[in-house]
């Protein structure tokens, strides 16, 4: 028998790859356990990574890379803080059971014999003329919907070895959520209600390189702009559509790809 979770890496370089899930389970001690291995640095990212695979009697888990960098992260399975976070998975519910009802039995009853009236004469009576009366009906208002603008998530890396991305604005207003600045090797999410063709601004820290690459694309590829060059600052980046697809900002010193 298994746990179900989701794991996120709150933090990770891009020399990590190739993840091992570990745990202290079926008596081994920690953390000699691998109940999952060949994980990609992406699968993590942005929203965690799903696996039903973990040990019922696991109290630790450990996500370790296997690539040029070997770091790892541990969490307790029932308390997870720090850098690896294990959300449960979601359980459909059990429908309740609603009990069938048998009615009582209801006796019959013998009616009693009501004798025959002979009617009285009653004289005739002419009806007088009512007019009938008009009804004006009541109008009903109509209610329209009030616009909800689709949300654009915002995946920002930044690899680039010396300088950080202090913020990002659409359109003038500045993105919601992430933790910023983003320093060398680190990454973060943001959101924006924002919604059309927009500007996009990069605000970044430090010096720049004799190379650095601002890379910003829609995956779908619907778009995608590449700047290579001593980047001033601010960046920025123009006709940007935001309406609701992930756009990701890679910040590098590699050149466009």
């Amino acid at each position: 028998m298994a746990k179900c979770g989701i794991i996120t890496l709150t933090q990770s370089t891009s020399g990590t790859d190739n993840f091992d899930l570990l745990a202290d389970a079926d008596g081994l001690g920690f953390p000699n356990f691998i109940f999952e291995s060949g994980i990609s640095r992406t699968a993590f990212l942005p929203s965690g990574y799903t696996t039903s695979l973990i040990p019922d009697d696991a109290t630790v888990v450990r996500a370790k890379s296997n690539a040029f960098c070997t770091n790892y992260a541990d969490a307790t399975v029932c308390s997870l803080e720090a850098i690896v976070e294990l959300t449960p998975c979601p359980v459909s519910p059990t429908p309740s059971v609603t009990p069938s009802v048998t009615p009582s039995s209801t006796p019959a009853v013998s009616p009693t014999s009501t004798p025959a009236v002979s009617p009285s004469s009653t004289p005739a009576v002419s009806p007088s003329s009512t007019p009938a009366a008009s009804t004006t009906p009541t109008p009903t208002p109509s209610v329209t919907p009030s616009y909800v603008p689709p949300i654009t998530t915002i995946f920002v890396e930044n690899d680039n070895t010396t300088r950080g991305i202090v913020g990002i604005t659409v359109n003038g207003v500045p993105v919601t959520g992430g933790s910023y600045p983003v320093g060398p090797f680190n990454f973060t999410t943001s959101t924006t209600s924002q919604v059309g063709t927009l500007t996009m601004v990069i605000d970044l820290s430090g010096a720049p390189s004799a190379l650095e690459t601002i890379y910003v694309e829609i995956p779908t590829g619907t778009f995608s702009d590449c700047s290579a060059m001593p980047l001033g600052d601010p960046h920025t980046v123009l006709n940007v559509p935001f309406d609701g697809d992930t756009v990701t900002v890679s910040y590098n010193n590699t050149g466009c790809p």
